[in-house]
């Protein structure tokens, strides 16, 4: 142990002392090394798990954000899009409700092309009637009032009573002394036959002499009877309102009195015409075909007419046809077609005229609506489509053939279509309001 001296023993000191340093720092690299071995990739797998996971989800969650603001992105874009619409309308439940607003769907129908005519309603010959007065005299009425313009009658209803004027050598005098001479007549006649009889029971006189008795004593009474009438028409003549028993004057058909040409104590000539009746019946219906549609004549199937926009279509079938005419016009290049038309109602009059329409095509399919849902808006036709509950489309359209109540719509709409029928003036005025064209919603 001396032999060692004491640079010896720093010696050994210093290698001891630098043995343990690299123990210690081989430690220190070891134990990062292991724990990376043992744990590391189990954190890092839960890691990657859990942020895989996180990820996932947060790119899940990013991604229902971004289809919510698709969404309601496009819901109101879809909605700013429609309010944006040209000759976009809000008109609301109230509104619709105001101006009683009907709408319907538009659908495909069957159309029936027509060649269009004048058209004039007339009378039938023997459904009307004038009454002509059978002698001079003085019209009094046959009944409690004198009849006026527009009174119904019946057929055989008499209307007047006529009292005949009497001759110029008739004056009172001599008709009370044809009276006077009557009475005799009738006393004398009677006696006789009050003489024969007795006699004629009693075998002395013969049945003949008593039975031309009797016939004299009737033809003295009709003597005394025309002359009292006589009487009496002449009082009757110069007086107003009399009631007596005149010449009766009937109306020969029923109807109503269109025209009137006497009043109560008018005096007439002998042929007068005292007053017009016509009938309600059946009119007819004579339509002029121009020209250049005879060669259609065999392929006229009905025709349809309209007195005016508010009037119902009257339909009326080949059936009807009354009569066909064998000659043009020669100043109008028409050919006359008559029809026969019911008039039950009696809203039809004779002298109306209107534009028939002549079913003269086979019908074809088209997309057709209701006359009134076409509206003309500053010389453009145009309907309104329902595009929700209160807000409406001015849509210009293009008509076509018109057929009874319908109209073709050659283009701008589309069979499913909603369009209002009934109202569309009034979104026509809505419409010319600056605030109701595409601004707000109308809930």
């Amino acid at each position: 142990m001396k032999a060692f001296s004491l640079s010896g023993l720093i010696g050994l000191l210093l290698i001891y002392c630098c043995a343990a340093q690299g123990c210690t720092e081989r430690g220190d690299e070891a134990a990062p090394q292991e724990h990376s071995r043992g744990t590391q990739p189990v954190h890092d797998d839960e890691h990657s798990d859990d942020e895989e996971h996180g990820h996932d989800d947060e790119h899940a969650d990013d991604g229902d954000h971004a289809n919510g603001d698709d969404h309601g992105h496009g819901d109101e874009h879809a909605h700013e899009h429609a309010d944006d619409e040209p000759d976009s309308i809000s008109f609301s439940r109230e509104q619709q409700q105001s101006v009683t607003l009907r709408t319907q769907d538009v659908e495909v129908r069957t159309i029936r092309p027509t060649v269009r005519a004048f058209a004039r309603l007339a009378r039938p010959s023997g459904s009307a009637a004038t009454l002509i007065a059978p002698a001079t005299g003085r019209i009094a009425p046959a009944g409690p009032a004198f009849p006026a313009i527009g009174d119904a009658v019946g057929e055989g209803e008499v209307l007047f009573l006529l009292s005949p004027a009497l001759s110029e050598d008739q004056d009172p005098a001599s008709l009370d002394l044809e009276i006077d001479r009557a009475r005799i007549h009738v006393a004398a006649a009677e006696r006789e036959v009050n003489r024969l009889e007795p006699l004629v029971r009693e075998g002395v006189v013969a049945q003949r002499r008593l039975d031309a008795a009797r016939s004299q004593l009737e033809e003295a009474n009709a003597e005394y009877r025309t002359a009292q009438r006589h009487r009496r028409h002449l009082r009757e003549s110069q007086e107003l309102g009399s009631d007596g028993d005149g010449v009766r004057i009937p109306s020969p058909v029923g109807g109503t009195i269109s025209a009137l040409t006497v009043t109560a104590g008018s005096w007439v000539q002998a042929g007068q015409p005292i007053a017009e009746v016509v009938g309600l019946g059946d009119l007819w219906l004579d339509v002029a075909l121009p020209e250049a549609y005879v060669g259609r004549l065999r392929s006229i199937s009905g025709v349809w007419f309209q007195l005016d926009d508010g009037s119902e279509v009257v339909e009326l079938p080949r059936g009807a046809l009354v009569s066909v005419g064998v000659e043009l016009d020669a100043t109008t290049r028409t050919l006359p077609i008559r029809f026969a038309v019911s008039n039950e109602a009696g809203n039809l009059y004779a002298g109306m005229t209107t534009l028939a329409n002549l079913v003269v095509e086979q019908p074809r399919e088209a997309v057709a609506v209701m006359r009134s849902a076409v509206v003309d808006d500053s010389g453009v036709d145009v309907v309104y489509v329902r595009t929700d509950g209160e807000r409406f489309v001015r849509r210009p359209v293009r008509p076509g053939v018109r057929d009874g109540d319908y109209v073709e719509v050659v283009d701008g709409l589309q069979a499913g279509e909603e369009v209002v029928v009934a109202g569309a003036w009034s979104l026509k005025l809505a419409s010319m309001a600056p605030d109701s064209m595409g601004h707000g919603h109308a809930h």
